[in-house]
């Protein structure tokens, strides 16, 4: 699972992602139909650990990545195969050194808001114990090292997580891994770059599967209980789709560049990397430039105090749209061509005393009229209980129920919502 984090406490030397399991479900998309479908099978399995040298593993590997991915590298990479605990203890450590619990536990606030989570959850936690169930290898560019989950033997799950995180490897120095742009609320974009990065290792994890790995053993594999499955499938849904979007659509955007332009289209998505998740969910409109800048949300008034301010983009909106209060069975119909009306958004959470209050602005496409429309509908499937009190034209509509109520007024291509404990403070911040 992925694990990307921005923001004051955020360490200077942070580890990237870590890999999930292999997906069957890729080859049902199209574009990774034509994108995977050239590669043969060698007919064998690159070895079984046994007592062989982990090292020498791991530089046939990186050779053959080399030859695979057309890159270089500088140095050897240094290994450990670790079995299962130990590797969650290493896993543990760095999410202690990437993640505060003040960022878990703002965004934990964000997202019960949002009801994209139920109340109380700690974020924190829940990467932890998911993660640390889910994680079969990582590379760590601050010690250029992999850790790979493999006790005894080498299967075919440990052997393509190598070569995902091989690939990390290779591109850390022939590309160079960005560490995080620096700037505090800009957690769209690091999405983003997650996804390039991730997209990057899992296409050469494919193909390398294809060329190196009997086509027999990876579909044994791939039939395989996945380890902590059940424990992932717990998580409430905006945050298993979360974990999963740099793998699956960085996986689609990388493969639409492979096939636009060969490896040398993919290396510039690490020069110059996607503008924000629009250009991953939509692979077409890569390069077209900045998302805009909404209008900021309203002042929600006297007591209030902003506590964190940052972007809202196109997969999260997506996220929400897709679970409705955190039900999947109430996603509201085609909602990537909702989210294709997204141009720009941004978020505000308020506090006052125990009081929470969020600001929502969107900016919307010139050729698309949508957005508006589907924040009242995810609102009312959300909150099936909230009386609706004036408006009903997806133009201004009001909401109220016990503890909450919501404001929505639209303007052109403007889209803006005010989450609060009463409708003049939600009003307040959809003005």
């Amino acid at each position: 699972m992925a694990l990307f984090v921005e923001g004051e406490d955020a360490d200077d030397e942070a580890t990237q992602p870590v890999a999930p399991q292999p997906a069957p479900g890729l080859f049902g998309d199209p574009l990774l139909v034509d994108c995977l479908s050239g590669g043969e099978s060698a007919g064998e399995l690159v070895r079984a650990i046994g007592d062989a040298d982990a090292q020498g593993i791991v530089a046939e590997v990186s050779a053959q990545m080399e030859e695979l991915r057309e890159l270089e590298f500088l140095r050897p990479v240094s290994s450990r195969f670790l079995d299962g605990p130990e590797l969650r203890r290493e896993l543990e450590k760095l999410i202690a050194e990437e993640l505060s619990l003040r960022e878990a536990a703002v965004e934990g606030e964000i997202l019960t808001l949002l009801g994209a989570v139920p109340p109380e959850t700690d974020l924190y936690e829940l990467a932890r114990d998911a993660l640390g169930s889910q994680v079969v290898g990582l590379y760590d560019p601050g010690e250029e090292e992999l850790l790979v989950a493999a006790a005894g033997e080498l299967g075919v799950f440990e052997l393509i997580t190598l070569a995902h995180e091989v690939q990390h490897a290779l591109a850390d120095q022939s590309l160079g891994l960005r560490e995080g742009l620096g700037e505090r609320g800009r957690v769209d974009r690091e999405l983003a770059y997650a996804s390039v990065v991730e997209g990057d290792a899992t296409l050469a994890m494919q193909l390398y599967a294809l060329e190196h790995i009997d086509l027999g053993d990876q579909l044994d594999a791939l039939g395989d209980t996945v380890p902590g499955q059940e424990a992932f499938d717990g998580l409430p849904d905006y945050v298993q789709r979360s974990l999963l979007f740099p793998y699956l659509e960085g996986l689609r955007l990388v493969c639409a560049r492979w096939l636009a332009g060969g490896w040398d289209a993919v290396d510039q998505l690490y020069r110059r990397p996607p503008a924000g998740t629009h250009e991953v969910l939509f692979p077409e409109r890569y390069g077209t430039g900045p998302p805009e800048d909404p209008r900021d949300p309203g002042d929600p008034g006297d007591g209030w105090r902003l506590r964190e301010a940052r972007e809202l983009g196109a997969a999260e909106l997506e996220w929400l749209f897709l679970a409705p209060g955190g039900e999947p069975g109430d996603a509201l119909p085609d909602t990537r061509r909702l989210v294709s009306a997204w141009a720009g958004g941004e978020l505000e959470l308020w506090s006052r005393g125990s009081e929470r209050a969020l600001g929502i602005a969107l900016a919307e496409r010139e050729d698309s009229a949508l957005l508006c429309g589907a924040l009242g509908a995810w609102y009312r499937a959300a909150r099936p209980e909230a009386e609706v009190l004036a408006g009903d034209d997806a133009v201004q509509l009001e909401f109220t129920e016990p503890g909450q109520a919501a404001a929505l007024a639209c303007d052109g291509t403007e889209a803006r919502m005010g989450l609060a404990p009463d409708l003049a403070t939600a009003s307040s911040l959809a003005l």
